[in-house]
């Protein structure tokens, strides 16, 4: 789990080296007195961590949206479209027989 655990003295006495441990998905675990424990890891495996936390998680005033079969959503569309269709019908009849006006 954690490549090395290293008090923080000796943290900041080699630096560099213990900068150079924390790789990819290896962790480092620093202790000091009176302090809670930390932990040092990379940018790359802290997002990685919290995108799969992400998937399991969810905020509880959040609203999740329901799975629909590819068959309701066929439905859907052509519900959608038939109505356009029907509208640009029912426009075309409104604008039969006017003339249009010249602008001034």
């Amino acid at each position: 789990m954690f490549k090395a655990t290293v008090v923080a003295s000796k943290l900041r006495e080699e630096l560099a080296h213990y900068l150079e441990l924390v790789q990819k998905n290896e962790a480092l675990q620093i202790i000091h007195r009176g302090s809670p424990i930390r932990v040092l890891i990379t940018q790359e495996h802290y997002l990685d961590l919290l995108s799969r936390l992400s998937i399991y998680e969810k905020a509880k005033n959040e609203k999740v949206s329901p799975s629909l079969s590819a068959k309701e959503i066929e439905a859907r569309i052509l519900k959608k479209l038939k109505k356009i269709s029907e509208e640009e019908l029912s426009d075309d009849r409104n604008r039969m027989g006017r003339k249009r006006t010249k602008p001034a």
